[in-house]
Parts: structure tokens; C-alpha cells; sequence
């Protein structure tokens, strides 16, 4: 059996177990330091609770409303064969010819091995199939909700402040939208709030264990995704920011705690594991997104956003010019410019959703109004964060909100939004607490209220709060209709989406026995069935390898091979036996062709021979 066996995946789990081990050791060693600062926070039992039913609406809306789908084509079953592969062979790689449990022949895939590991955990506890790649990344979501509450409580050590936060993040479409779906965007948003999270834990209690736990969160969270390398000069930023004191004073007191720890054994033993982990990641993505002509720009048409007429070609995977180019749809979709549907031509509505509330921003920016007179040390760095993520998306060549499905990407910035947005809600609560009708029945200075006025003040303070949650709730309430539409009515890659389903539907009635030839072999290997790439049938050696270990060879035509220069072959001939086939239909008026997705055996595989056919 041919076979390729590389070491620089086998590197890559080593770093990104080890970082995942770590951090969840270190978050052991410190429980007492973080139980310190979130009882300093103001933390108590009934807030532990009101959080949690936070979380709890959350989920009970997502899983209510929003119909689980893919959306992000086809690396979502590149990212869950991965995670398979990681189970039985130790690798996350996208696989290229092999079984359901063993790759014979495949490569790394653009992203680090992060999500696969989030997988392969849950195909661990709940078996390898779909709905737990949907419930593993639903889990992720439900824990990036309650991190931003406890990252913003230990930030502001504001109680009121962190409530709103977490409520913000559980009402974000965004966040909704992009709950289930495989991507590596939703496992980047939680581990980043974790990494946040330690952070500001290490600012506080500066101890070994708790450097651990901070650096090795950080180093996990860069393991989720490529572009979380920044995280290795912004975490060190935004610490100096949050420490004590004033920048010198910060470098001056660092500088001595690490000359003074640099005998102590079990510093060095956490730097030794933190600098390995992360340096693995680092030498990755380096080759990855700056090598020449390492990245799928090549060809990738380019919109102006703020003159949608214009185009230009991509020819880096980052650039000044593509962030000119996206900075209109970037800012605009915060105000919820894009937030739109329609009707196809006998009045069947498609959906394009891309949504944030304006009121959502608008609390943001009132938040960090606030926190400028309030807290400038918390307002620079929530703000470094945002504005370094919201940089590098736009000068990304596919970093519009426009571009396809990539408005995902604005997962990296959600938080942010969402705990500016908690502070400015506070502030408006405070605000309302404080209006001089109701002053002239408080004690001046710091006297506390007693007796009926206590209980009155009580009340108020509770009716300010339950309208601005109500506010924030109906909010999204008036995007429900949007969120919960039929995933046959999401105008985004319908087509990818049906053949996907197809796949799911019909490929158990292709022979176990058979090799299926597709450009999409990861999606038969998560149906249990082999494959390998289209592209091999026209290698004599692969398919003389093929043929000894294979009863029969099958053709998957897919969605691939309505695309142009495909290695499809023309169906129409004898050499073709159809084992099943199913039409997507487009809708009316698109411009576009209907496309009929099969499986047909080959009778000889001598005589295939690469077509262009049904439009292609």
C-alpha cells in the first residue's frame, strides 16, 4: 500500500498537547489564585447562577432557533477528518488517499491542528459522526460565553458590568451564526478569552504557576488558528498596559521578577514547555502565510468595499491595499449595513446574513467612552485587542465581511465589542441611578441607604437593569427571523451545501469495498467509505495500486467538477455506471445552471479520460 508519512504534523500534535495538558495543569495549580481574584471581583454564588442561565439562554436560543449547517466549504470536513486521523494516527492532516480510520497519503492543512484537537475530543465522547462535530463546536461557543463574563469581571471587578458583557456575547448574531459550524474561528474566540482570561489572573498574582497558566493558554489559543501568532507580541503588550504602575515602572519591577525567578526551577521548566509549544506554532506559520506563493490568493478577485465597482487581483495574502479595499464593509457591518434579505423571481425568499444590532456597537462605543475617564489602563488594552484583530482581517485579501463567508472572521473581535459594550451599559445604568429626581431621597456621601428608602433604591436599581436586558434581548428578538431560516434558503454555496448533504444522504449505497475517486476524499472517509483524490485515476502507478486493493473504483462527481480546468471526467459514455445521482436545482433568475451530483462505478479505469462537461 502506497504511503506517505511526513513529521511536521507529528510536531504539531506534540506542541498543541503539550500546550492543552499545560494549560489545563496550570489552571489546576492556580485555582486558589483565581478563587482570590474572583471573590475580590465581588463574585458570589447567585452571580455564579445568573451567569450560568446566561449561558443557558444562550444555548436554549441557538439550539431553538438557528438550524445546524456548514457553511464554510469544505474545510469543515477537512477539520473533522483531521481530528479522525489525530484519534487513530496521531496527525491532524487533511488526507488525500486512505480509509475511514487510516491516511495513507496527505499534507497539513493551512490551519494548525487546534480544532482538530477540539474534535477529536468530542468524537472521542460522542462518536465520530456530524451532530457531534455541530455539539463539540456548540460547547465552545456556550464556554466563550461564560469566559467573557469572567474576563470582563476580573477586568472591571464590576460585577454589573461582567453581566452584560456575557449577555451581549450570548445575543450576538455573530456569535449565534456561527455556534455549530466546523470552523476554526469559533475554537480561536474561546481559547483566546481563556488566554485573556489567565492574563489578567497573571497581573494580578504574579506566581510560577500562574506564568504557566497564562502561557500556556496563550500558547493553545495560537495552536486554534494562524493568525493568533500575534497573540506573542500583543498578550506581552497588553500586560505592561495592565500592570501596576506606569510602562517604566511595569518593565522596571518584570525585569526584576524575572532575574529574581531565573534559579527557580519551576519557572524554567514552564518557559523551557511555553517557548517549545509556541515556537513549533511560530516556524508553522511563518512557512504558511509568508512563504512565496504558499497561499490560495493566487487569482482571487479582490472587491472594493467602499467602490464596489472596483476589482484588483490578490497577489500576497496580506496588503495595504486590500485593507483600503475592505475597510468600508468592515466598518459598516458594526452598524448592521448588511443585515438583508430578498425574493427570487416566484417569491421565494434567499438569505445573506451578515449581522450585528447598531445598538450592540453603539453600547461599545459608549463603553469605551466611559473607561477612558474611568479605567484608561482597561480601555487600552480591550482596544489594542480589537484594533489589532480588526487590522489584520482587513489587510487580509479575503478579510471583508462581503467576501464569501468570512465574516465569520469577525469572531476575533466579538468579545472585544461585547465587553466595551457590558462597560457601556453599566454606565448607563449608573447614569440612570444617579438622575437628581431620585438623589434628593439618597443620603449624601457615603451613607447607606436604610428602610423603605433601601428597598426602593433595590427596586430601581433592578427595574434600570431588567429594562436594558430587555432592550438588549429584543434586539435580537428582531433578528430571530433571520437566524432560524431554513438552511436550504442560506443564499451562501447552496449548491456546495447540497452536494455535502448528498454525500451525507447517499454514499452508504456505494459499495464498502470500492475506492471512491473525489476531490473532496475527507468527506468519504467521515461517511466511512475510502478514497482518494480525482486526480489519481490518471496515474498509472496510483490506480495499478488502487486496483490490487480495491474490488471496484468509483467516480464521485461532485461540486468540484462544475468548476473551471477540472479533472472530472465526461460521464457520458458506457465506462459509467450510476449508483446514484441528485439534482440541485438553481432558483429562478440566478444566472446559474442546474448541477446533478453522482456516484458511478467505473468499468475501466484505463479508459478514463479528463472532460469538461455540464458547463464547465
Amino acid at each position: 500500500m502506497l504511503s506517505t508519512a511526513g513529521m511536521e504534523e507529528y510536531i504539531l500534535t506534540a506542541g498543541v498537547l503539550t500546550a492543552f495538558i499545560g494549560a489545563i495543569t496550570a489552571l489546576f495549580l492556580s485555582r486558589h489564585e483565581i478563587g482570590k481574584q474572583l471573590r475580590g471581583a465581588g463574585l458570589k454564588k447567585w452571580h455564579i447562577l445568573l451567569a450560568l442561565l446566561i449561558v443557558a439562554l444562550f444555548i436554549v436560543i441557538e439550539a431553538a432557533v438557528v438550524k445546524p449547517t456548514q457553511q464554510l466549504f469544505f474545510d469543515d470536513v477537512i477539520y473533522q477528518d483531521g481530528a479522525v486521523d489525530l484519534l487513530h494516527m496521531g496527525q491532524a492532516w487533511m488526507c488525500n488517499y486512505g480509509t475511514p480510520t487510516t491516511c495513507f497519503i496527505g499534507q497539513v492543512f493551512h490551519e494548525p491542528v487546534g480544532t482538530a484537537l477540539n474534535l477529536a475530543i468530542g468524537f472521542l465522547v460522542l462518536g465520530v459522526n456530524q451532530a457531534a462535530a455541530f455539539n463539540t463546536m456548540f460547547a465552545l461557543a456556550a464556554l466563550a460565553v461564560l469566559l467573557t463574563f469572567l474576563v470582563a469581571l476580573v477586568l472591571f471587578r464590576n460585577v454589573i458590568a461582567a453581566f452584560f458583557s456575557e449577555l451581549l456575547m450570548a445575543m450576538s448574531p455573530a456569535l449565534l451564526t456561527w455556534a455549530r459550524p466546523t470552523t476554526s474561528d469559533l475554537p480561536s474566540l474561546a481559547y483566546s478569552l481563556l488566554a485573556i482570561f489567565a492574563l489578567i489572573i497573571f497581573v494580578r498574582e504574579k506566581r510560577v504557576r500562574t506564568f504557566a497558566f497564562f502561557s500556556l493558554s496563550a500558547a493553545l489559543a495560537i495552536y486554534m488558528r494562524a493568525d493568533n501568532i500575534l497573540y506573542v507580541l500583543l498578550l506581552p503588550v497588553m500586560y505592561i498596559i495592565l500592570d501596576r504602575g506606569g510602562i517604566m515602572e511595569s518593565l522596571r519591577n518584570n525585569i526584576k521578577h524575572i532575574s529574581s525567578n531565573l534559579m527557580n526551577i519551576g519557572f524554567l521548566v514552564a518557559l523551557l514547555v511555553v517557548v517549545v509549544a509556541i515556537g513549533i506554532e511560530a516556524g508553522y506559520v511563518l512557512q504558511q502565510y509568508f512563504a512565496p506563493n504558499n497561499f490560495g490568493y493566487q487569482g482571487s478577485g479582490v472587491q472594493n468595499t467602499c467602490n464596489m465597482t472596483q476589482y484588483i487581483k490578490a497577489n500576497s495574502t496580506f496588503g495595504f491595499e486590500y485593507f483600503k479595499f475592505n475597510i468600508c464593509s468592515n466598518v459598516l457591518f458594526w452598524f448592521n449595513a448588511y443585515n438583508s434579505n430578498g425574493y427570487d423571481a416566484i417569491g421565494n425568499i434567499y438569505h445573506y446574513y451578515i449581522m450585528q444590532p447598531a445598538v450592540f456597537t453603539v453600547l461599545g462605543l459608549i463603553g469605551a467612552v466611559a473607561l477612558i475617564f474611568a479605567d484608561r489602563k482597561s480601555f487600552y488594552a480591550i482596544g489594542i485587542w480589537f484594533a489589532t484583530f480588526f487590522a489584520i482581517t482587513t489587510a487580509f485579501y479575503a478579510g471583508s465581511v462581503l467576501y464569501g463567508v468570512d465574516w465569520r472572521l469577525v469572531l476575533s473581535m466579538i468579545a472585544q465589542v461585547s465587553i466595551f459594550g457590558g462597560y457601556g451599559a453599566y454606565a448607563i445604568f449608573k447614569a440612570a441611578k444617579d438622575i437628581p429626581g431620585f438623589l434628593k431621597r439618597r443620603p449624601k456621601g457615603k451613607a447607606k441607604i436604610k428602610g423603605k428608602d433601601s428597598k426602593a433604591f433595590v427596586v430601581y436599581e433592578l427595574i434600570i437593569a431588567a429594562i436594558i436586558t430587555a432592550i438588549i434581548v429584543y434586539l435580537l428578538y428582531t433578528m430571530l427571523p433571520h437566524l432560524g431560516i431554513s438552511t436550504s434558503a442560506i443564499s451562501q454555496a447552496p449548491d456546495a451545501r447540497f452536494y455535502e448533504n448528498f454525500v451525507y444522504n447517499d454514499s452508504h449505497l456505494i459499495n464498502a469495498s470500492c475506492l471512491v475517486l473525489s476531490y473532496d476524499p475527507v468527506l468519504f472517509n467521515l461517511n466511512n467509505r475510502s478514497a482518494a483524490q480525482i486526480g489519481d485515476i490518471y496515474s498509472t502507478q496510483m490506480v495499478e495500486n488502487f486496483t490490487q486493493n480495491y474490488k471496484c473504483l468509483v467516480i464521485d462527481y461532485g461540486y468540484w467538477c462544475y468548476t473551471p480546468n477540472n479533472l472530472c471526467p465526461d460521464m457520458n459514455n458506457s465506462n459509467y455506471i450510476p449508483i446514484a445521482t441528485s439534482t440541485f436545482h438553481v432558483p429562478p433568475g440566478s444566472g446559474m445552471i442546474n448541477k446533478t451530483f453522482g456516484f458511478y462505478y467505473i468499468r475501466n479505469a484505463s479508459e478514463v479520460k479528463a472532460g469538461q462537461t455540464n458547463g464547465t
